[in-house]
């Protein structure tokens, strides 16, 4: 009884750890949003926006390859399996993260050298090793959670994403701050984070067991990997579609207003932590009964945490978007209320993506990420050009309707097969 009391006591501690770190790296986040936006300016922060995407894309593949599988598999293992299984996936990191950084080295090269005069992207070096850097630290926070030390991940987030708040800060008040120099900023705050955290932990990657790791997940992490590439078309390859059709300055708008939605990301980043690996438990022990209860109440919660202040963002969207970045924004505030809208209807998708990892059924992400995305990118298209900014938060939310959709009809056929009352 003693036993099982400490146990409680500890889950619900980690918990509050976790939801500290999740707090923090969006308040952060949000905060390094603000600073770009108002030193870099609106033309030069969407050139940013259109930078760092390459960043983001890049995070798809660490999502698929690793993150995604680990959070799956690590939890189901015990002792010193789970040990091995840990360093053998930091080493599959460490070779992906090398590999990532020849690819976007070679790639930012040729796209610069071909739209020089644009000037879209940052210097390639600063830009692609910021992504090595941003995705070690990144898998460092979630070996911290699967490991129960969110007390641990919230120290070396702060390191990291304080010390970006920090660096560009100091960058500006120098009249260093560039495009160029913000990615050095990212990447160094981000290396000294994971070398901290590296050191502490005396974590060490496992070769040998690279091997054994990717025969664990390599169907998962396929599907995975080629719906993340289609999910990454229907959303942030819109915004760079949007930069295309409309200009940098529209996309600054555009992604201004995705940051006053930021604080939701505490959510969505903290159900990324924690979800997957609830439910990989819950399912192990209960079933598919189990795990369908389970997201049903995550869905109920989390619908619930998410209204009441969206419809309180939505009525003064307008002044928080001056207050965060200037009345040079001003305009585009009217396109935090779609982004509001897009984020409740993305929460539900989550749900549907941590059902199918669960049960390992991971093909059908990737066929809704393929309805989504053509979806979002045929409405992009003729809407974008129509509507402007309306027309592409228009196109992003029908997308996402397009996986509530498919995920409903499937799911259901599940629970059907399965004699379970669908919820």
């Amino acid at each position: 009884m003693a036993k099982l009391l400490i146990q409680r006591l500890n889950r619900a501690s980690s918990a509050k750890w976790v939801l500290a770190d999740q707090i923090a790296v969006s308040a952060l986040n949000f905060a390094t949003g603000i600073l770009l936006a108002r030193f870099l300016g609106v033309e030069a922060y969407g050139k940013f926006v259109i930078s760092y995407s390459a960043l983001l894309y890049a995070n798809t593949l660490q999502q698929a390859l690793i993150i995604a599988p680990m959070l799956s598999t690590a939890p189901q293992l015990e002792g010193s399996e789970q040990e091995r299984y840990l360093r053998g996936m930091l080493a599959s990191q460490i070779v992906l993260s090398i590999f990532l950084f020849a690819i976007a080295l070679l790639s930012i090269n040729i796209v610069n050298h071909f739209t020089h005069s644009l000037n879209f992207l940052a210097a390639s070096f600063p830009l692609s090793l910021s992504i090595v850097f941003f995705q070690l630290q990144d898998w460092l926070r979630r070996y911290y959670f699967i490991s129960r030390k969110a007390r641990s991940a919230l120290i070396n987030d702060v390191v990291s994403y304080g010390g970006q708040v920090l660096a560009l800060t100091i960058l500006f008040k120098a009249k260093a701050l560039s495009i160029d120099s913000a990615f050095w900023a990212i990447a160094m705050t981000s290396a000294s984070a994971f070398v901290i955290g590296i050191a502490v932990e005396k974590l060490h990657p496992l070769r040998q067991q690279i091997l054994q790791t990717f025969q664990k997940s390599w169907r998962s992490s396929l599907n995975l990997l080629l719906a993340g590439q289609v999910n990454w078309l229907g959303s942030q390859g819109i915004l760079v579609l949007s930069g295309l059709i409309l200009g940098p300055q529209a996309l600054g708008g555009l992604r201004a207003a995705q940051n006053i939605a930021g604080p939701f990301s505490i959510l969505f980043q903290g159900m990324e932590n924690f979800v997957p690996i609830k439910a990989s438990q819950t399912y192990a022990q209960n079933q598919l009964k189990g795990l369908v209860h389970f997201l049903f109440k995550v869905s109920c919660v989390g619908g619930i945490i998410l209204v009441v202040p969206s419809i309180i963002i939505s009525i003064f969207s307008k002044n928080l978007t001056i207050l965060a970045y200037g009345r040079e924004y001003s305009d585009y505030s009217y396109l935090v209320i779609w982004q509001l809208a897009i984020c409740l209807v993305a929460f539900l998708c989550f749900q549907g993506f941590y059902f199918f990892r669960t049960v390992d059924e991971t093909h059908q992400i990737l066929f809704g990420s393929i309805i989504s995305s053509f979806i979002s990118a045929s409405a992009a298209i003729v809407l974008g050009s129509l509507i402007g900014t309306v027309g592409i938060m228009a196109s992003i939310l029908l997308g996402q309707f397009g996986y509530i959709a498919y995920f409903t009809l499937v799911i259901s056929k599940h629970l059907k097969n399965a004699g379970i009352k669908p919820i």
